[in-house]
């Protein structure tokens, strides 16, 4: 993941916690549920609402399952 905060212009409100989002890509930062490591998880607005697949942790393998 590059360090930068480029293209994430916007921000998601994933389980309750603010992602930036980058609208172009379709990609939010978002939170691991079981270290906190920051993953870019591809995110989609539907009904005004972003919605994912769930996602598994880069760094420690959990599964993050869509909310």
């Amino acid at each position: 993941m590059a360090g930068d905060m480029e293209g994430f212009s916007e921000a998601v409100v994933i389980r309750g916690q603010e992602c930036p989002y980058d609208p172009a890509r379709h990609l939010a930062r978002i939170l691991c549920a079981n270290c906190s490591h920051t993953n870019e998880v591809e995110v989609w607005i539907e009904k005004g609402e972003p919605a994912f697949m769930g996602f598994v942790c880069e760094k420690c393998g959990f599964w993050n399952g869509p909310q």
